[in-house]
């Protein structure tokens, strides 16, 4: 039977490679977006945080985002979803363009500063958490939740939250996909952009044919 199993796995593994299970098929890929910020990845999660996103499946989302994350609740029913949301031009102290703002009408705010590739400016930290109420939570959102550069030591905001999306984002693409399960077209839309997630986190197939194994 242990024979019989590491067969299969490795069959499976074999399929992949030669990009007979469809794997490899990827449209973010076909189309040359998978890297941008602004037009790829905010939307995407705009959408999927987003209780009345086109995904149709109310205030789940949000919910296993917040659990992920270990964030203050939220009146998810309430959760408003916004990009690219500006407050004001940009000097020492204040000023800038928030990625993403979630909101449920009270002072409560999760602002997502998302960072695939680019750079990170200066004095954002402060910038933003200026702008939003105490009660704000800034999550900084990189590929392998680094620490913000652009701060200075023993001045670390204690509402300040650094998420990956190597772990975190993962992590909560596989939950959403569970949670999609009657919903075939988002199932499969959340499989693909998880797989574009892990390429980038450069994840592959391997680690998890050995845990299999």
């Amino acid at each position: 039977a242990l024979l019989q199993h590491a067969k299969r796995v490795q069959r499976l593994n074999e399929a992949h490679d030669t990009g007979r299970d469809g794997e490899k098929f990827n449209l973010f890929h076909l189309l040359g977006i998978g890297h941008l910020e602004v037009s790829t990845h905010s939307p995407i999660l705009r959408d999927l945080l987003d209780p009345n996103g086109s995904h149709g499946q109310g205030v789940v989302f949000l919910k296993r985002f917040v659990e992920r994350l270990s964030l203050a609740n939220f009146a998810f029913e309430k959760a408003e979803v916004t990009t690219e949301v500006g407050i004001g031009p940009v000097t020492d102290d204040s000023g800038g363009r928030l990625d993403l703002v979630i909101s449920d009408g009270t002072t409560k705010r999760i602002l997502i500063e998302n960072k695939i590739f680019a750079g990170e400016q200066d004095n954002w930290v402060s910038r933003y958490l200026g702008h939003a109420p105490t009660s704000a939570t800034l999550v900084f959102l990189t590929r392998y939740g680094n620490e913000p550069a652009k701060i200075k030591p023993g001045s670390r905001p204690a509402n300040l939250v650094c998420a990956s999306y190597r772990e975190h984002i993962t992590d909560w693409l596989q939950d959403c996909r569970k949670e999609a399960a009657t919903a075939p077209l988002v199932r499969e839309s959340i499989t693909q952009y998880l797989h574009l997630v892990q390429e980038l986190t450069q994840q592959n197939r391997e680690p998890y044919m050995n845990e299999e194994l």
